[in-house]
């Protein structure tokens, strides 16, 4: 701010008084200067065009005569003239004639080409040319350079009188404004002083005395009519304040209460008008979005939350239609797509207010276990059924395997009571031999065996659903198990029948220092080995064109759990065959090549017997990654 704005009044006036007073002398001065140096200018041009006129008439005869000498006494006239430096006299060809200069000043020479006409000013001189003519026939020209310094003697003079006048001019002004100012600067300080008891006090009986009928006096009376008007509302308003201080105080702390029941709920709440413009943002909001309540109040939802654009046609249809509207288990609105929000927007009812309240619930880890518990119960009910099943399969199952070996064990070529036996029926073992090779009976009682043992292990499989294994848990070594594993998943002959698993791209990603994990070992490498075989299958059935297959392998430390990620880039899986992965019996496969227990009894291992959690993330045509966590510490009691 600037200093003279602070001043009283008063120094205002005088100081805009002498400050205008100055600058009108000073424009006075300079325009009278302007004037003055316009005007000796032009009487100067005046009278040496006076005189090279005379030069120039005394001059014809010397040029027709062709007389140099008397031209030069001719010009030596010019003596008489203290302010001409120079004169030129020039024949009609341009060439000098003649010339002169003052003695007692710096010569100026005399151009030796002479093309000039008219004047023409520089900073100290004056040249002027003028033609020598009779009867209109041109003779020649008279040039003549003439001193300026009377002229800047005379402006020097000038200022001076100037620069005493404007000073003595101000200094007079200066107690006619101070006598004149206090008609305007008391009547106002008397407001002023006036005006600040009153701020002061708080006293509204106080009035300003009027100096003069003037716009000050006027306004003086209706400062007074002003405080006539405050003091008879001020009782008014000091019982309204009392009054509202009561309620206020009560409103404050029902403000502050439910602004702490919003603001400490573990949901988003925003509010919003109709036209979906932000009006509440609790802390959660502030935390999830980063962005404080004071930044996105008043702005559109969609610029505030971004994530809401396709939820405002259920906003919409709240507040017209007054019903709550729930959208359920939204993917994305809290930044992550692998996140689930449930969306409840309730409409404000209230008369005169129209908008809506949005609560955004985190579901994620609630939806998890849902689906575990989902897969739990269908595991117990599985689990039932094969303690039943088991014993029933089994007993015409051990039937067909002990036949089937017995067959195989009658006509083997080795024992000598199959030698015995073939003769006394009148042939020979060989001859047996050959008649079931000729006729494929060997290949079926093989077949008979092969799938004999399948259904038993299909069995051995149920079992492991209702019973506990008694092995014994140890630490172990997860990158240890992991690899021992890829060595077996490489040799294994199922996987080489259909592609080779020794060209499939490993990488690994394992963490130093990882602590050994108690678990049985054998179960875990179970797990790995089914679902290194499940992808090097689907990554076959993707890149038989000839495109790359790759696992990637990571085994780390995720708090008090130890994590595996087993992922590969094969086809992938909707969200429909992910849910139902870990259902017993259910399989993507053609029948006849796959039993759908596989990734069942995995689960059934992580979460049964180890107490571990067993996830699958996939994306269609992306990849599938299986996610298996194992407690660190050996808190599941005896297994």
């Amino acid at each position: 701010m600037s200093p003279f704005l602070k001043w009283p009044i008063k120094w205002k006036l005088l100081l805009t008084t002498l400050a205008t007073s100055l600058v009108g002398l000073l424009f006075a001065g300079v325009a009278f200067v302007i004037m003055d140096q316009h005007g000796e200018k032009a009487d100067l041009v005046k009278n040496t065009q006076v005189l090279a006129k005379v030069i120039a008439n005394r001059s014809a005869a010397t040029l027709i005569f062709d007389d140099p000498i008397l031209a030069k006494q001719n010009l030596a006239a010019l003596e008489a003239q203290p302010s001409i430096f120079t004169a030129c006299i020039y024949n009609q060809n341009k060439e000098l004639f003649a010339n002169y200069h003052r003695k007692s000043q710096t010569p100026h020479k005399c151009p030796v080409d002479f093309s000039r006409s008219g004047f023409d000013f520089t900073e100290n001189s004056l040249s002027l040319s003028h033609p020598i003519t009779i009867e209109e026939t041109t003779l020649g020209d008279v040039f003549i350079i003439t001193d300026l310094s009377s002229l800047h003697v005379h402006k020097t003079n000038f200022l001076i009188a100037a620069m005493i006048i404007i000073p003595l001019s101000v200094i007079a002004v200066f107690p006619i404004s101070l006598l004149l100012q206090r008609f305007i600067s008391e009547p106002v300080s008397s407001l002023v002083h006036t005006a600040s008891l009153v701020a002061k006090d708080r006293d509204y009986t106080i009035r300003a005395k009027k100096k003069a009928p003037d716009e000050l006096g006027l306004l003086a009376d209706a400062f007074n009519s002003m405080l006539n008007t405050i003091e008879s509302q001020d009782r008014t308003l000091r019982e309204d304040i009392t009054r509202r201080q009561k309620s206020e105080v009560e409103l404050n702390r029902l403000r502050d209460l439910l602004a702490n029941i919003v603001d400490s709920m573990p949901s988003i709440l925003v509010g919003v008008d109709e036209e979906k413009r932000v009006t509440q943002w609790n802390r959660k909001a502030e935390i999830v979005t980063g962005k404080r309540a004071f930044i996105v109040l008043g702005k559109s939802l969609t610029e505030a939350f971004p994530q809401m654009v396709n939820e405002l046609h259920h906003i919409d249809q709240a507040i017209m239609e007054k019903r709550t509207q729930v959208d359920m288990k939204v993917a994305g609105l809290l930044g992550d797509e692998e996140q689930l929000s449930d969306v409840a927007i309730f409409p404000l009812i209230s008369e005169g207010v129209n908008g809506a309240v949005i609560r955004i619930d985190d579901v994620t880890e609630r939806v998890k276990i849902e689906e575990m518990m989902i897969q739990s119960e269908k595991m117990l009910s599985v689990g039932g059924l094969a303690a039943g099943m088991a014993h029933e399969i089994n007993n015409p199952l051990a039937v067909i395997l002990q036949s089937g070996q017995v067959v195989q064990n009658r006509t083997s070529l080795d024992l000598q009571k199959n030698i015995r036996a073939a003769k006394e029926c009148g042939t020979t073992i060989e001859s047996v031999h050959a008649y079931m090779e000729t006729r494929g009976i060997k290949s079926k009682i093989e077949l008979i065996v092969e799938s004999g043992k399948r259904a038993a292990k299909i069995v051995e499989n149920m079992l492991s659903f209702s019973r506990k294994s008694e092995s014994r848990v140890i630490p172990q070594d997860l990158t240890e198990l992991l690899d021992k594993t890829l060595e077996l998943a490489a040799n294994e002959y199922d996987l080489k029948k259909k592609f080779d698993f020794r060209e499939i791209a490993i990488v690994k990603d394992y963490e130093t220092n990882m602590p050994e994990v108690p678990c049985e070992g054998s179960k875990i490498q179970q797990v790995f080995l089914n679902l290194l075989k499940n992808g090097a299958q689907a990554m076959a059935e993707k890149h038989d064109s000839g495109s790359s297959s790759c696992f990637t392998l990571r085994i780390c430390k995720d708090g008090n759990w130890a994590r595996v990620e087993i992922a590969d880039n094969g086809e992938g899986m909707d969200d429909a065959t992910r849910k139902r992965v870990f259902e017993p019996f259910f399989t993507t496969k053609m029948v006849g090549v796959g039993t759908g227990l596989g990734l069942s009894v995995s689960y059934f291992i992580i979460s049964e017997h180890h107490h571990g959690t067993m996830t699958v993330e996939s994306v269609v045509g992306q990849g599938t990654k299986f996610i298996i966590k194992l407690p660190l510490e050996d808190n599941r009691g005896v297994l």
